[in-house]
């Protein structure tokens, strides 16, 4: 056989005979969770984005669903930072005028320098769940933090701290489904959600985030290095810009010039795209989510679907 060019001895001879490795410790496939008993709580899920529609598709969700099968919704927030007491225009928090008309749980659990955690959320969401469906109503998780959503519909193994190597806790697995749930989005793609991102932050500085922001400083002492780091605001875009730029000073002080406000501002806008962006890739960790286009469209496929049962429209 004729010895090739120098360049290319690395490369070894065809044969005509491929050698096929056999593995013998396959990795077997993931196992399916089983769905929760029949007479387990339905819960319908309307996930997304931040600026996505969700909110305005649970409360159009409110009005209609009633009319069609003669129950009423309760709504349980699965917003990571709506969970903190006074951070409501940074959240995008519904006002008090909404949660009089309409039950609201998971919102206001505790203040921002006492953190939230996901084992926390989850008993507390679940005990929720329990008790709405004991009162004959419908419970409708509405938020973007997927791993709040997933903890409690699919039942993770939580814990109190990630192990190295974990992403989240549903690398933990997970137990016995207690909830049954069927998944929402709103029709709005990404490009369409950008442009909204934008026009909320404008209407939260428009109505007082600034002020919220030097309010909660105050409240907190947010000047101190301790308290600020185990602190939720730090956590949290749409606060966190003004801290930085408050300790970026000395003194540190929390007085934002005008010449200032814009560099904040469009910190906030990037900073909220890419979390939105984050939010968006939950989707492929999740059961199928339905696009739709308002609450009407998803009361209508909730009734067609028979997924809360037998049920009775409202005269």
């Amino acid at each position: 056989m004729k010895r090739p060019p120098r360049h290319l001895q690395h490369i070894k001879p065809y044969t005509g005979k491929p050698k096929v490795r056999i593995n013998r410790n396959p990795v077997p496939p993931p196992v399916r969770q089983k769905l929760a008993p029949p007479e387990a709580p339905r819960v319908i899920v309307i996930f997304g984005p931040t600026s996505s529609g969700k909110t305005t598709l649970s409360l159009e969700l409110a009005e209609r669903l009633p009319k069609l099968i003669g129950r009423e919704i309760e709504v349980i927030g699965a917003d990571s930072r709506q969970v903190y007491v006074g951070m409501n225009i940074g959240t995008s928090k519904v006002g008090r005028d909404i949660t009089e008309r309409i039950p609201h749980h998971c919102i206001d659990m505790r203040p921002p320098d006492k953190m939230v955690g996901l084992t926390e959320y989850q008993a507390f969401t679940l005990q929720r769940i329990k008790e709405i469906h004991e009162r004959g109503n419908v419970p409708v998780m509405v938020g973007g933090t997927g791993s709040y959503i997933l903890s409690v519909t699919e039942n993770w193994n939580v814990g109190e701290d990630l192990r190295p190597g974990e992403e989240n806790f549903k690398d933990r697995g997970k137990g016995l489904a207690l909830v049954r749930a069927t998944y929402f989005r709103s029709t709005l793609g990404m490009n369409k959600i950008v442009t909204r991102i934008d026009s909320a932050v404008d209407f939260m500085m428009e109505n007082g985030l600034t002020e919220e922001v030097i309010h909660l400083w105050e409240q907190y002492k947010l000047w101190e290095p301790n308290r600020l780091q185990r602190n939720a605001l730090w956590h949290t875009h749409g606060y966190r810009e003004f801290l930085e730029q408050a300790h970026a000073v000395t003194p540190v002080r929390l007085n934002p010039s005008r010449k200032e406000l814009p560099d904040i501002v469009a910190a906030i806008k990037e900073h909220t795209r890419a979390y939105a962006l984050r939010q968006w890739s939950w989707q492929k960790k999740m059961p199928p989510v339905t696009p739709v286009a308002s609450g009407a469209e998803l009361a209508k496929k909730v009734q067609e679907t028979g997924f809360l049962g037998a049920t009775k429209p409202t005269p």
